[in-house]
């Protein structure tokens, strides 16, 4: 049986505390390689004359829209930036 402190996913002391253990990132949704990987597809596939654009390049703008939607940022189908 694992310990308190040792217990996995959870920080020191939060585990009696509701709504689960803490997050380090502050709640934010984590870019997780899946989900970066999949943007990099639905990318390749809307800007299919960008295939040539070197891959750290990609993953910088894909990262950017990523937060700006966990902002809550929308853009438009007409390009319009609108915040929730």
């Amino acid at each position: 049986m694992q310990s308190y402190d040792k217990q996995i996913g959870t920080l020191p002391g939060d585990h009696n505390k509701p709504g689960g253990p803490a997050k380090k990132n502050g709640g934010q949704m984590r870019l997780t390689k899946e989900i970066v990987n999949k943007s990099m597809e639905i990318f390749d596939k809307h800007f299919p004359h960008e295939k040539k654009m070197p891959v750290k390049e990609k993953e910088k703008i894909v990262r950017f829209f990523l937060q700006l939607h966990e902002l809550g940022v929308q853009i438009t189908s007409d390009g319009k930036w609108r915040a929730k």
